[in-house]
């Protein structure tokens, strides 16, 4: 089966996560912590930051300020099977 969705979130390492227009490449929201211990920091341009005590919390706060500052009402956002479940 082969899905197509419009923003894929990725995880680099521990501690950054970047939600990615799937179309042109572009980061619209960066997640970060400085060590697994501390709560993520969540920004992109247009909004303001917020933070987020576990990485499910951060994924759900990413996909909710990609809405904030994109044009769209909705849209698809693939999100690697077992990427909320990581410390």
């Amino acid at each position: 089966m082969d899905v197509q969705t419009d923003h894929q979130i990725v995880g680099f390492g521990p501690n950054i996560m970047q939600l990615f227009n799937s179309a042109d490449g572009k980061v619209i929201v960066t997640a970060e912590r400085s060590d697994p211990e501390s709560a993520w920091t969540i920004k992109a341009d247009g909004a303001a930051d917020t933070t987020a005590t576990d990485r499910g919390a951060a994924i759900g706060a990413m996909v909710d300020m990609a809405l904030e500052v994109g044009p769209a009402t909705g849209y698809s956002t693939l999100v690697p099977h077992g990427l909320a479940e990581q410390p």
